[in-house]
């Protein structure tokens, strides 16, 4: 849906990647294919008990680089524990650490 739309709009609206919008089977499949055309991603990593699902966040980000995705992250925190500044700092530290490697 999101590929179809944007082919209609020939670039004229720029494509925000979220990864907090994508779930089921085909989630990182789903991400990869849009990333190539995203302008700006929604780095949100998953909280489960306060800590970072770091396996669906590293399948997150590894979609959007393998996909050739060159654009900000802007991390997007939404978790009632462990406290929005924690767990910034635990996403930006996550996907620096993985931009760095």
């Amino acid at each position: 849906m999101c590929i179809t739309c944007s082919d209609k709009l020939d670039g004229r609206i720029g494509l925000l990647a979220d990864m907090g919008n994508w779930t089921g089977p085909e989630k990182y499949a789903d991400l990869q294919s849009i990333f190539g055309r995203a302008e700006l991603c929604h780095a949100k990593a998953s909280f489960i008990d306060g800590d970072s699902d770091e396996a669906d966040y590293g399948l997150c980000i590894a979609a959007a680089e393998e996909a050739g995705y060159k654009g900000p992250y802007t991390l997007i925190f939404d978790s009632e524990i462990p406290g929005e500044w924690h767990g910034l700092a635990t996403e930006r530290d996550f996907v620096t650490t993985r931009l760095e490697g």
